[in-house]
């Protein structure tokens, strides 16, 4: 909550001294000239977050089955990783007023799995199931506006856009019940969401300048699919979505031209 309260201050700070130069206030501010292409490097740490949604369907799943599954289908994992970036814009400069274009590549590599082991039906006694899950994804990219304002040596800004990133994703389940029934998912693919941050830079001598950042991503319906199997009078549905979610934390530095 602090993060996003940060950012919404931010946000109002640079609405705020930004109407003067949208007006006309078209004046050269004292300080860098932020009017120029620029690249760079960062590094930093990330967390993500994994949300899983198993919903159970069909007639093989009784009320008891589905209280002791979904709960372990339906979590969310999470992990704490090592981040690094490469990016490259540009801005153009109004007064106090900077807007600007910037991509990155965020390379921040998460996984984690999930294995129930072999585990006892609550309404069966003797018939086991096992549940086994893995997402993994190691990069992202985002092609973002900025809105920023400049000050003494510093531009602070807001930036938002779309993003991309690939993800694996497996799932698996089976049981010795009847016979034995089996259902396993195994995607890989790339996924659109949307990234929305802040940032400051600090121009340094020479054209250089150090940045700090945090960028939050997102990304929906990652692995939506409806795996079935059909064990004789009966049929079993599991209903799987994934959502991910990561916020990366960077300290870079960039050179201007």
């Amino acid at each position: 909550m602090r993060v996003y309260a940060a950012f919404a201050a931010l946000c109002v700070f640079i609405f705020h001294f930004s109407v003067p130069a949208l007006a006309g206030e078209t004046s050269t501010p004292a300080g860098p000239d932020w009017n120029k292409p620029y690249v760079g490097i960062a590094i930093g740490a990330g967390y993500g977050e994994a949300d899983h949604t198993l919903g159970l369907g069909g007639s093989y799943f009784n009320i008891q089955d589905r209280a002791q599954l979904d709960p372990m289908g339906s979590r969310d994992q999470s992990e704490v990783m090592p981040a690094a970036s490469v990016f490259a814009g540009i801005n153009h400069q109004w007064g106090n007023l900077v807007l600007g274009l910037e991509g990155e590549f965020t390379y921040a590599p998460f996984e984690k799995k999930y294995d129930s082991g072999r585990t006892e039906y609550d309404s069966i006694g003797g018939v086991f199931f096992n549940l086994r899950s893995r997402v993994t994804s190691e990069w992202m990219a985002s092609l973002r506006p900025r809105l920023g304002y400049a000050f003494g040596n510093s531009l602070a800004y807001i930036t938002a856009g779309p993003a991309l990133s690939k993800f694996s994703y497996r799932f698996h389940f089976d049981d010795d019940n009847l016979g034995g029934n089996t259902s396993t998912v195994n995607k890989e693919e790339f996924r659109l969401g949307w990234t929305a941050g802040i940032g400051c830079d600090y121009e340094l001598e020479n054209g250089w300048a150090i940045r700090t950042s945090y960028q939050h991503y997102e990304f929906y319906d990652i692995a939506s699919s409806a795996p079935s199997f059909t064990n004789g009078a009966f049929q079993g549905d599991l209903k799987n979505s994934l959502d991910y979610k990561s916020d990366v934390f960077l300290l870079g530095i960039l050179k201007t031209f």
